[in-house]
This record gives C-alpha cells, structure tokens and sequence, in this order.
C-alpha cells in the first residue's frame, strides 16, 4: 500500500520520527514505521546532518551502520573483489563489545583472516581494524599479538542513509584489505 503524505503531514511526520529516535532509538523507529534507508532519504533529504549535528555525525553513522547491520539493510555476507583477487566477507556482531568482526576469505587460496573492524566505532571518523593472534599450544588462549590498524574516513563523503549502504558495500571492504595488506599479513599468517 502506498501513502501520499501532504506537505503538513510530511513535517508532522519527520517531526514523529525524530521524536521516535530519541525515545525508542534507531533500531525500533525503522521497525515501528517500516522504514527503508531510501525511504530514509525522502523523509531526510539533507540526509545524515537533518539527525545529528556536525560534532557528532560519526556517532550517527556508526549507529545507524549498527541499525541496518541488525535489521538485515546490510547483508551479513559479501563477496568484494580488491586488486583482481575476490574476497568473501562474513560478519558478526560482538554484542557484548558493540564490535563488528569479520571473516575475509580469499576465495582462490582458502584462507581466512578474522579481524575487528567496526566503522565508526564509538563515534571515531576512522575505520579500526584489530587482528588478534593466536600461535602456541592447543587450547591456548593468550594471544601471541594484538595487531592494530585504522584509517581516517571523511564523513562528509557519507551524505544519505542510501549513502550509508554503498559505502559499506564498496568502500569498507577495501579500506579492511588495504589495512591488513600494510603487514602483509594474509603471507604472515599462512602455516
């Protein structure tokens, strides 16, 4: 079914949705009103900044990356293809961290990094990646190093909620290989 909203009711409605986001939060106001991120941009259409104010517009991106990684916007998997080789990534989210981890297999050669790497984590304009490493005896559960890497990520460059999808379909994936690539890692760690 489809609604045609007036120009009152169209402010009335904006004005209902934020009110919903303050009280219930991202998550349930998508749910509660069925909200899609396109449907996101029309009812915002000066996108993200109409939610957030400038200090805080990373805070807003990582919730609502959060938001539409836990409603099903943004697949839990993804094949990315990154210097002619393809990638497949899994993600999880880590619930008692709020991370998001992710299991990139190189598809030709069978090897699998896991990795932390939530964009915008904590309202930080970067994207982190944490690659934790385990080499030692069996049913050791100390890790033989913690690597840690990040890269600056212009905000500015994330406009719509439709913008928030396409960035971490096609941007994300790279900025993680190109991260892990500084250390050469997938050579460091293959047995």
């Amino acid at each position: 079914m489809k609604f045609i909203i007036t120009e009152s009711q169209y402010s009335k409605t904006k004005q209902m949705v934020l009110e919903s986001f303050k009280k219930f939060g991202y998550i349930k106001t998508i749910q509660r009103y069925k909200l899609s991120p396109p449907a996101l941009d029309r009812l915002f259409p000066d996108g993200i900044s109409e939610i957030s104010d400038g200090n805080d517009r990373c805070t807003a991106i990582d919730d609502f990356i959060f938001s539409f990684f836990r409603i099903g916007f943004i697949g839990r998997s993804l094949l990315f293809e990154y210097r002619g080789d393809m990638y497949k990534f899994v993600f999880t989210h880590d619930r008692h961290t709020a991370a998001l981890i992710a299991d990139i297999t190189d598809i030709e050669k069978k090897d699998t990094i896991t990795v932390y790497a939530s964009p915008f984590y904590e309202g930080d304009c970067f994207v982190p990646v944490d690659v934790i490493h385990y080499q030692g005896e069996e049913g050791s559960y100390e890790p033989s190093e913690i690597l840690q890497y990040q890269k600056d990520v212009n905000p500015d460059d994330i406009k719509s909620f439709s913008d928030i999808i396409d960035w971490f379909n096609n941007e994300y994936p790279a900025i993680v290989l190109e991260l892990l690539e500084e250390d050469n890692l997938w050579e460091a760690f293959r047995v």
